[in-house]
């Protein structure tokens, strides 16, 4: 992955404002609104709106038949369809649309000049420029304090599993080196076959289910490291 190269400016090119002595050799005014901070995070991928029709994640068409009336549901699906957008992008353009076709059209072209300015639409706030969601996978990690499933939800996603409910609290153990440490809970996912629900209690992971089908593949008990329960998930996942 790479990220896109930013020109050389006096002025920051994305707030407008003058170089100030926190600027960079790219011209980013150290602002916390200035756009380019929020762009380093995200990763540049030219392959992320398809030129040809995909069909759309479940989850993305119930969120606009709940968010669009009856009327305009079948535009809104039709147009979200045609501009080959998927997953993140196709959620983060469907929530900033917020039910309004016009909203969805300038999303959608939005998107197509850079998809990233999609993401600040629908994940970010419009003062700060703070996250305050993560829709790489699912519509319910629409809080900070959601954060914490959001690595294990991508990781499922990509195994066909749909995070269907989430219960979220505020974390008792530190440290909260970052946001997602902030949060903990019990998350349920779906498949067509199988139902797998995941519980972070005082940053230790773990699956709730029967112990003697959970042992041989030592998730019968709880995991401190997030990468090694992940690691242990994917064991499972491997041999059923």
């Amino acid at each position: 992955m790479h990220l896109r190269p930013y020109r050389t400016s006096r002025r920051c090119k994305w707030s407008g404002t003058n170089a100030s002595p926190t600027s960079d050799s790219n011209g980013n005014c150290g602002a916390v609104e200035c756009r380019r901070n929020v762009f380093s995070t995200i990763p540049l991928n030219r392959n992320v709106i398809s030129r040809k029709q995909m069909s759309l994640e479940s989850d993305i068409v119930e969120r606009l038949k709940s968010d669009f009336d009856a009327d305009q549901f079948s535009t809104a699906l039709q147009l979200l369809t045609d501009s080959g957008t998927t997953g993140r992008v196709a959620r983060c353009i469907a929530v900033a649309a917020a039910g309004s076709l016009d909203e969805l059209s300038l999303q959608i072209g939005t998107a197509s000049t850079d998809y990233r300015d999609a993401i600040l639409a629908g994940e970010y706030d419009d003062i700060g420029m703070q996250q305050i969601r993560d829709l790489r996978a699912s519509f319910l990690v629409d809080d900070p304090l959601d954060f914490w499933i959001g690595e294990l939800a991508v990781f499922l996603n990509s195994r066909d599993f749909q995070l269907v409910s989430l219960e979220s609290r505020e974390a008792t153990a530190g440290p909260f080196d970052y946001t997602c440490d902030r949060g903990e809970g019990i998350g349920t996912f779906q498949r067509a076959d199988r139902t797998m629900i995941i519980s972070k209690d005082n940053r230790r992971w773990q699956v709730i289910g029967d112990a003697a089908e959970l042992q041989p593949f030592q998730l019968h008990i709880a995991y401190d490291d997030e990468d090694q329960f992940r690691s242990q998930l994917a064991w499972m996942l491997r041999r059923k």
